[in-house]
């Protein structure tokens, strides 16, 4: 067994989410979606039915999960600008996509987490830049608003946005116009904005212009977290094992007991935290059935140290370091960057890569 010692804890408490960031007084009374709210009616039947057939790639059939799909399946297909509101963990993004699919807009889904950029480059990766407008400007770079033309364009929490860019976003929203870095020719916007922020809405005011607030806030649709919906832990967890199990080209079994037990875990870091103790116990169980002792759960987020079987790959050993850094640093992929000493961008990349792995 190989034991690797990581450290910088003094960054990674200070990056980690602060509910007192999210203090202040509520800008509007945001439509939110509760767990035990009653289900949204459909003036057609039919609605309802297609909103659950589809599924739209979310794992869940409680009644939370049910008015989520009722959500998207209502606000997909119109041209609303749509404000995402989920703790760290819960599938924002995973929501934002299937936003898309249900818009029936034929363009591309472009993701950009605005926190794990400078403002530079962000403003550069977002709009645009024309040859020579700084150093290092070779070509003309079309920016994501550009590459999402037709389709849709998620801003990925949204209140890491630098102030000056939230000025630009404001008008580009209301004009549906906008300009590359360096460049003098306004170019039209043809993508559907979808944001998403990990903080209450009713305090998103206090990291965002109001009146972007308003703008973006068109549509709210929040997520809930998984201490809302433990009934639908046991099939994520089956998701999550059936997953891993075409990644390494195995049919390992699955513990159901196991499964069914870790519904009365707290799970702070939501379906992230779940899956990346998923992929931990598939790794620690050898070739038996798929499950962890309770007294080998996944290393905690104040532990110092993480385990990494001497079997595993090189792949598998740097999925563990990524998983334990986040779980660490709240799951700030900011923070948890920066305990790796890489970029977010790269850890951002590594997980996408993660769940686009072909099957055997």
């Amino acid at each position: 067994m190989v034991v690797s010692r990581w450290g910088a804890p003094a960054v990674l408490a200070a990056e980690a989410p602060d509910p007192a960031e999210a203090s202040g007084e509520p800008m509007e009374k945001p439509r939110i979606i509760a767990a035990g709210d009653a289900e949204p009616e459909f003036h057609d039947p039919a609605d309802a039915r297609a909103a659950d057939d589809a599924g739209y790639g979310l794992v869940g059939a409680t009644p939370a999960m049910r008015q989520l799909r009722h959500e998207i399946a209502r606000a997909g297909p119109t041209a609303a600008s749509v404000l995402i509101h989920g703790e760290t963990g819960t599938g924002k993004e995973l929501v934002a996509r299937a936003l898309h699919d249900a818009s029936g807009r034929a363009g591309r889904f472009v993701a950009v987490n605005c926190g794990a950029l400078p403002e530079q480059l962000l403003a550069s990766q977002l709009f645009g830049h024309e040859r020579g407008s700084f150093t290092g400007a070779e070509r003309r770079h079309p920016g994501f608003l550009e590459q999402a033309a037709g389709g849709t364009l998620f801003l990925d929490e949204i209140g890491e946005m630098p102030k000056p860019l939230q000025v630009y976003l404001l008008r580009v929203l209301e004009t549906r116009r906008y300009t590359r870095l360096g460049g003098t020719e306004e170019l039209p916007v043809d993508a559907r904005i979808v944001a998403a922020t990990h903080r209450d809405p009713r305090a998103v005011g206090s990291v965002l212009r109001e009146d972007l607030f308003y703008r973006l806030n068109e549509y709210p649709v929040r997520v809930p977290p998984l201490r809302e919906r433990r009934a639908d832990i046991p099939l994520l967890v089956r998701a999550f094992a059936a997953e891993i199990n075409r990644e390494h080209g195995t049919c390992r079994a699955l513990d159901e007991e196991w499964a069914g037990s870790l519904r009365d875990l707290p799970w702070r870091g939501n379906v992230r935290e779940l899956r990346a103790h998923v992929r931990y116990a598939y790794l620690r169980s050898g070739q038996g059935p798929i499950r962890v002792d309770p007294l080998e759960q996944a290393p905690a987020a104040h532990e110092a140290y993480v385990a990494i079987p001497a079997h595993a790959t090189l792949r598998e050993a740097e999925d563990i370091l990524i998983d334990a850094a986040l779980a660490r640093a709240g799951y700030s992929k900011v923070a948890a960057a920066r305990a790796l000493g890489i970029t977010a961008r790269t850890i951002q990349n590594r997980l996408a890569k993660r769940r686009a792995r072909p099957g055997p």
